[in-house]
């Protein structure tokens, strides 16, 4: 598959097409053929090398190599424990931080998707909702934290 990779830390410069291998999911994951990504800040930060280029020495090549985190698509396969999804449903979500959404198929766990016809309608809202929804409760969780 194609994907856009980086080989080292720095700016958007540093991106480039390559041919990697197609994942196969694990266990709790869903293969999805993307038909949308979208780019964020995370995403500018993985790229930077974030917190990992702040500390001299500590991580000098990315451990990804495909960044990407919010994602929209077509359910390929599923891996064995996966139940709310199955092949050709549409879906629409975030991998996390560990990137992967910036090629032609990404493995996302089922926790981390929503179904939905909105990617091959809207694939840039689609993946625009993921993105805004994962922001949204993160900013939830942390006030309940600061309340106690």
């Amino acid at each position: 598959m194609k994907a856009i990779v980086r080989t080292q830390y720095g700016s958007p410069d540093e991106l480039q097409f390559a041919e990697v291998p197609t994942p196969s999911p694990a266990g709790n994951e869903v293969l999805i053929k993307l038909c949308a990504a979208s780019v964020n800040p995370v995403d500018l930060f993985a790229l930077q090398g974030a917190p990992w280029n702040r500390i001299p020495g500590l991580r000098a090549k990315p451990k990804n190599t495909i960044i990407g985190c919010d994602i929209a698509g077509r359910v390929e396969a599923v891996g064995r424990n996966v139940e709310q999804f199955q092949a050709g449903d549409e879906v629409f979500g975030i991998t996390g931080f560990e990137g992967k959404g910036f090629a032609e198929y990404v493995c996302a766990s089922e926790e981390k998707l929503g179904r939905g016809s909105a990617p091959a309608a809207r694939p840039g809202l689609a993946c625009a909702l993921a993105s805004v929804c994962r922001h949204s409760i993160e900013r939830v969780v942390d006030s309940r934290r600061w309340r106690g």
